[in-house]
């Protein structure tokens, strides 16, 4: 087949270009496109622990109190900052395994946030069977009293593992020590009476 562009070298020249300016197009789209969501969790945590990596550095290179306090409170990475972003990946992905990390994370790194609590109530309702509620079980009486008492009671009821219920009861002891202390003995002695042996 006969192609006039290629006697042409100027023709020649605008083919060319425009085939590169495509290429480059398609290849900057590419690269704008968001990954998984397991992979824009990823990207978000590894932002956060390189940001502690960095301070960890500089703190243990401070000479003074003075350069290690003013290092606290000018490069101290703050969880809360990263809470929004994680909080948003998590409600846009629910059905995703993804959300599940992302709801973990905000209740054990970013506890005193607005975000931390919304993400106790997501546990509750869709992931109180799931073995990684253990580690939020300690953390929850301290992240919202009114979502902690639905999350805590959730994973006692729905939990197959006998040690995270267990981590449960224990949690809304000290939960209804705060909160509900009329409650306190109930779970205290639930404490005993089921779980003594763990």
């Amino acid at each position: 087949m006969n192609y006039p562009w290629r006697s042409n070298p100027r023709i020649a020249l605008v083919v060319v270009g425009l085939g590169t300016a495509l290429a480059c197009g398609l290849e900057s789209r590419a690269a704008d496109k968001p990954g998984s969501p397991s992979e824009q969790f990823l990207a978000l945590t590894q932002e956060y622990q390189t940001a502690q990596a960095e301070f960890s550095k500089l703190y243990r290179e401070a000479k003074t109190d003075a350069d290690r306090e003013k290092l606290r409170s000018e490069k101290m990475p703050d969880a809360k900052k990263f809470a929004p972003r994680i909080w948003e990946l998590a409600e846009k992905n629910a059905k995703d395994s993804a959300a599940l990390e992302a709801l973990v994370w905000l209740t054990t790194n970013a506890y005193q946030t607005e975000e931390a609590a919304k993400a106790l109530g997501s546990l509750a309702r869709g992931h109180a069977a799931s073995e990684k509620v253990a580690a939020v079980c300690g953390m929850a009486p301290y992240i919202s009293p009114s979502a902690a008492g639905e999350f805590l009671r959730a994973v006692m009821e729905k939990n197959p593992k006998r040690e995270i219920q267990a981590r449960a009861c224990q949690s809304l002891y000290v939960y209804s020590l705060m909160a509900e202390p009329s409650q306190a003995d109930k779970y205290l002695n639930l404490l005993g009476k089921n779980f003594a042996k763990l």
